[in-house]
């Protein structure tokens, strides 16, 4: 027959198993599994695509303003120095200008190569910016829904996922919960009927931004 002291350790143990079970019970699950979100439609919803379209727009037009104004200058010297050759050119001054001529055209090259990927640079900046501010909240909304990782659907290396993974709505709801809510001004003056406003679609691609004119 056990005697007290028995007695005393097996209950000390159990109580050490019980608070054991007790406390892991309690603490909350870690976070495991893979959300998924759709940067392309929380961009279309909160109308990023239209701000970033516009943004790319601007610098195109900048862009192609500073070729233009390149392209008219050296137009100008050209036709300044064919009117000082005169109407009878030796050959030798006939030929320095078409060197000099060439030597114009590789520069005008130059930066419109140079435009292009400063274009490029620009529309992967104002995207960088978006996913940035995108970030937080995905990361956020995973957790609480209990995943420890976040993919989003427009990497090109997701194939298939659990349309339970999917947190892209959420992101959305929360996203627009975050935004600043602004005011329109009343109007100052009698109303005046608004144009039409021009299709906002570009095509920032390789093109020129030359093209743009």
């Amino acid at each position: 027959m056990m005697n007290k002291n028995h007695w005393l350790a097996l209950g000390a143990c159990i109580a050490v198993v019980t608070v054991g079970f007790l406390y892991f019970q309690n603490q909350p699950p870690k976070s495991t599994g893979v959300a998924v979100v759709d940067l392309e439609e929380v961009a279309r919803v909160l109308g990023r695509d239209k701000e970033i379209a516009a943004s790319l727009q601007q610098r195109k037009v900048q862009l192609s303003e500073q070729l233009i104004t390149a392209q008219q200058q050296v137009n100008k010297e050209l036709a300044q120095l064919r009117a000082n050759l005169g109407p009878n050119p030796t050959q030798q001054a006939a030929n320095e200008l078409q060197q000099k001529a060439a030597q114009y055209q590789q520069q005008l090259v130059g930066m419109q190569n140079q435009a292009t990927s400063q274009l490029s640079e620009h529309g992967l900046e104002v995207m960088r910016e978006f996913r940035e501010s995108a970030r937080p909240v995905a990361v956020d909304v995973a957790h609480e829904r209990g995943f420890a990782t976040v993919l989003t659907r427009n990497d090109g290396v997701l194939f298939a996922f659990d349309e339970t993974c999917d947190i892209t709505q959420e992101v959305i709801a929360r996203m627009k919960a975050q935004a600043p809510q602004t005011t329109p001004a009343a109007p100052s003056g009698p109303a005046v009927a608004e144009q039409p406003a021009a299709n906002p679609v570009i095509q920032a691609s390789a093109t020129s931004p030359a093209s743009a004119q």
